[in-house]
């Protein structure tokens, strides 16, 4: 939950679902126009980045086929809208874990090179000093 808020409203009866969250009314991150959350950092430092992946995965599966946004995949049947629902929210998924895997090679590959360039720099100056 972001906050306690009118988006939030608890149950009187045994019956009812305890928390009730209006999906309509969470906050959206207007980059990527999914459900924002708040807890990214927490979960990274706490955890990992694969720990927040992996919840933050779930957390747009269940929101989405719960409540998708307006005219998301409403021409299909439901079983199916599920299924490409599931399909997108795994394919972003993939996509940041490519780019987090590239930007992590390309950096120690950069890394590597700059100790070798301060290696060798070191080198030379032994030698003509």
């Amino acid at each position: 939950m972001p906050t306690l808020s009118p988006n939030v409203s608890l149950a009187t009866c045994k019956d009812q679902i305890p928390i009730v969250l209006n999906l309509c009314q969470w906050p959206i991150q207007t980059k990527d126009n999914v459900l924002a959350a708040a807890l990214k950092w927490c979960q990274m430092l706490t955890y990992s980045q694969d720990h927040f992946e992996a919840y933050y995965s779930e957390f747009h599966i269940q929101t989405f086929i719960t409540q998708p946004p307006s005219g998301f995949f409403t021409q299909y049947p439901t079983q199916l809208r599920h299924a490409a629902i599931i399909a997108v929210v795994a394919l972003k998924v993939y996509l940041n874990d490519m780019r987090a895997l590239v930007v992590q090679e390309v950096t120690s590959t950069c890394n590597a090179a700059g100790a070798l360039g301060d290696a060798l720099a070191a080198t030379l100056a032994l030698r003509s000093g």
